[in-house]
């Protein structure tokens, strides 16, 4: 895994994976993570990836180089979800149509919420605080 990733060549970008939280089926964590079990093609675009490129809110970016022997199947599923496919500087990304953009707004936020509070597991408000932050969440932290 520790392989730079070329956006272009064969491989894999298990860092933007790690980093938005697409791990392995089965696993809730990167510490479990095994490689060769089957990984997310998506993850959501950084909101420095939709500044630079001019992104619709909601975009994915592909986790699979444009050379990766199952990139055709990324593409194909997120054509199915009825999104536009966009190559943006050396990198491939999931635009979503009007329908798709705010479903996807959502996901994206929810992501956002669990990679700065790891253990998030919920949508219904609960009060509870957390540096000035009103926490949206059924469960605050696991085990509370």
């Amino acid at each position: 895994m520790a392989e730079k990733f070329d956006p272009e060549g064969e491989g894999y970008d298990y860092k933007s994976a790690i980093e938005a939280g697409v791990v392995p089926k089965g696993y809730g964590e990167t510490s479990g993570a095994n490689i060769t079990e089957h990984w997310g093609s998506v993850a959501p675009a950084t909101d420095a990836e939709i500044e630079k490129f001019g992104l619709a809110e909601g975009t994915f970016k592909i986790l699979k180089g444009g050379g990766h022997k199952t990139l055709h199947k990324a593409i194909d599923a997120e054509k199915k979800r009825g999104a536009t496919i966009v190559k943006k500087g050396n990198r491939i990304f999931s635009s979503p149509t009007i329908h798709m953009a705010e479903k996807n707004k959502k996901i994206n936020k929810k992501i956002k919420m669990k990679q700065a509070y790891p253990n998030f597991h919920g949508s219904k408000v609960k009060g509870k605080k957390a540096g000035g932050m009103v926490i949206v969440d059924r469960q605050y932290l696991k085990g509370k």
